[in-house]
């Protein structure tokens, strides 16, 4: 059982590591369009030294496959003809690139240099989409810096809600709500590094990955491949970035405050000066060389704090209401347990009015409970006029909102031999959403308002193995998991005080 549950598990990854792998093949031929076979094709990863080779076919044709995302140099040489080389071939998430040789009678070498761009046309597959390449990940500005926002640029992408925002103090299933290709909104597949980042419960995207982490990410919009269709929308295949030969590395923060922002309308109106704000984002990579050409790692961290004023317009009761005095409402109030039939109507009931010593809607303090007149107190009282004959909206004020994020990422690549590929990574990422305290004593506005803990673990290990020029072996496992818990409204209470 165990065995045959992991071989399920490899089987329902292998869809999408091609997703998240490239491929490059070609042909190669001579001066009179001959194909070669037996030919040697070479391909080398500049910034890591990883190399593979591969020999062509009776036609011709080589190709190579489960290929990370990056920068190769490809060569072909063959016995009594010249060898060729081309440099700086661009390999984007998803992505086969076709790059074909011909090879002339002699003993020289000839170097081409490959532009980064992409064919607006890929034979090699069918489905319809777009890759949003590093360059356009780091680049872009990103209010809140979420980098699923950049999936909105992709032609046939339509956001929905609050799928833009950063995590902390917002919805925490609204990242992935994106109308894809004209499918059924928040319905599409993410995936990280071959694993999802969806749980079952709403669809809901639970990960959202630094900006720093990510390489690149290719959104498929329309004639997906059958080992998608369990999505109703979309694809979103990302790719993370991963240690090179060298050391790189950078620390970064952005701060915004209120000093420049301008006051919320409503407070304006209530006379209410501008709401706390305080956005700090902030953190840091580092990637290099464990051992040259052999041993890679690469870690990220971002921290993100926000403070912000939270204008709410509420209704709360009067200090004559809260004595049982409603005889300014304007609206007649019923005593519940006058309840009698009604004779003109069998079946129905009618009930009297509120009333105590003869006065109309005012109910005697001797029924009014005390545990409830303990909670009427916890309201502050009303600080705003009402409309005439109401007692709506009376309570005006900033209440401070928010959150805290973290996320740790940590990869290790390892390559055994040019037969064998390794690579492991694990993230972490959590979320505190503050409690929403308009009053400041432990009474929260409301369930929105209420604090939140989310945590999220998303691990995959990946192990290729070339066996011969025309058969690789990919086995990967990756593992999800998340986690939430919300405190009652009456959290912030001692409720023994109340009785």
């Amino acid at each position: 059982m165990k065995w045959s549950g992991y071989v399920l598990a490899m089987l329902v990854f292998a869809g999408t590591v091609l997703a998240q792998t490239g491929g490059i093949s070609g042909k190669v031929q001579d001066a009179t369009q001959s194909p070669v076979p037996n030919a040697t094709v070479t391909l080398i990863a500049p910034s890591t030294g990883f190399s593979r080779t591969a020999t062509t076919n009776e036609t011709g044709l080589y190709t190579f496959t489960y290929l990370q995302p990056g920068e190769y140099n490809v060569s072909a040489n063959a016995k009594g003809l010249d060898s060729q080389t081309n440099e700086g071939v661009r390999l984007e998430v998803g992505q086969t690139v076709q790059i074909n040789f011909t090879l002339q009678v002699g003993a020289t070498q000839e170097h081409v240099t490959v532009s980064a761009s992409t064919d607006l046309i890929q034979p090699e597959t069918s489905d319809i989409g777009q890759v949003i390449n590093q360059r356009s990940v780091n680049d872009l500005p990103l209010n809140g810096r979420n980098p699923l926002a950049l999936v909105a640029l992709v032609p046939g992408v339509v956001p929905q809600g609050s799928s833009q925002q950063n995590a902390a103090g917002t919805n925490n299933s609204a990242y992935g709500n994106f109308q894809i290709g004209g499918g059924v909104a928040n319905q599409s597949g993410w995936i990280l590094d071959g694993v999802s980042m969806v749980v079952p419960f709403g669809h809901a995207v639970e990960l959202l990955p630094s900006q720093e982490l990510i390489q690149e990410f290719k959104v498929q919009t329309n004639d997906l491949p059958p080992e998608f269709g369990q999505f109703s929308g979309g694809v979103v295949n990302m790719a993370t970035k991963a240690g090179t030969n060298e050391y790189h590395g950078e620390v970064y923060e952005f701060l915004r405050n209120k000093d420049l922002n301008a006051n919320n309308f409503f407070n304006n109106e209530n006379g209410i000066p501008t709401g706390a704000f305080t956005q700090n984002q902030f953190g840091g990579t580092l990637g290099g060389p464990i051992v040259k050409d052999n041993t890679f790692f690469f870690l990220n961290y971002e921290g993100f704090r926000l403070r912000q004023g939270q204008p709410l317009l509420l209704s709360v009761p009067t200090s004559a209401e809260r004595n049982g005095d409603f005889s300014a409402l304007g609206t007649p109030i019923y005593n519940p347990f006058s309840s009698t039939p009604d004779p003109a109507h069998p079946g129905q009931y009618i009930r009297q009015q509120a009333q105590c010593n003869g006065v109309l809607n005012v109910i005697c303090p001797s029924q009014i409970n005390p545990v409830s007149a303990k909670l009427l107190s916890l309201w502050g009282l009303p600080n705003v006029a009402s409309a005439a004959g109401s007692d709506v909206n009376n309570w005006a004020g900033n209440a401070s909102s928010g959150g805290n994020t973290d996320q740790g990422t940590a990869r290790v690549d390892h390559y055994f031999s040019q037969k064998q590929r390794f690579f492991l990574r694990y993230t972490y990422w959590k979320d505190n959403d503050l409690a929403v305290d308009p009053f400041h004593n432990g009474t929260y506005a409301g369930s929105i308002g209420t604090p939140e803990w989310y945590a999220t673990h998303n691990a995959v290990i990946d192990d290729t193995y070339t066996l011969s020029p025309n058969t690789i072996v990919d086995l990967r496992g990756g593992f999800m998991r998340f986690s939430y818990m919300r405190s009652p409204e009456t959290a912030g209470l001692d409720l023994t005080t109340i009785g």
